[in-house]
């Protein structure tokens, strides 16, 4: 028997707004004809989010431990803007593995960041080794892609609300990611 047969592989996360979905679709649009465009897997609309915090594979008790503690941690959050840029090659132009719409940094988010991580090792997952990057990833790199270094020239930038964190659940099959919500959290307005 598998021992990871019982344990969920999950992560924190929040779920973009309608108009960054629409602002990133933009993108798309406008770049269909990239020489780039051939070398990328584009994220399926369903799993587009920002992730806070890849927890790994937990335990039934861990995944509540996190969903109480995210409870606590969110019931008095309100509601706050943070600037996306349009998507860029991530984490450079030079080394890219993904192409992510950026997350300007932000106070707020970045406590939150803080908060939440301080969560996960409180419930048991090793500590994150690299510090927070909001970013929301739009595609994956199928190998090294030409012609990545005009989209850092002067990219378009919008605000998006944050008004909710999600613990989701992730599922690997052979099309790809499939997330699940296990607890949603929505921020006072």
């Amino acid at each position: 028997m598998n021992k990871n047969s019982d344990k969920i592989r999950a992560f924190i996360g929040i779920k973009p707004s309608d108009a960054a979905l629409a602002f990133i679709q933009t993108f798309k649009q406008a770049n269909s004809d990239a020489p780039w465009v051939k070398q990328i897997r584009w994220t399926a609309e369903p799993n587009i989010h920002i992730t806070m915090r890849f927890l790994g594979d937990l335990t039934a008790d861990q995944i509540n431990q996190i969903e109480t503690g995210l409870g606590y941690l969110l019931e008095n959050q309100t509601s706050f803007e943070v600037t996306i840029t349009e998507p860029q090659p991530f984490p450079s132009a030079k080394k890219a593995r993904i192409l992510a719409a950026l997350v300007h940094k932000n106070q707020t988010l970045l406590k939150m960041a803080e908060a939440i991580e301080s969560l996960a090792v409180k419930a048991g997952v090793a500590p994150e080794e690299r510090p927070f990057r909001g970013h929301i990833t739009i595609g994956r790199f199928r190998k090294p892609a030409k012609g990545l270094q005009e989209l850092l020239q002067n990219p378009a930038t919008m605000h998006m609300p944050i008004n909710n964190v999600v613990l989701f659940k992730s599922d690997l099959k052979p099309t790809g990611a499939e997330y699940t919500e296990l607890a949603s959290f929505h921020f006072n307005p």
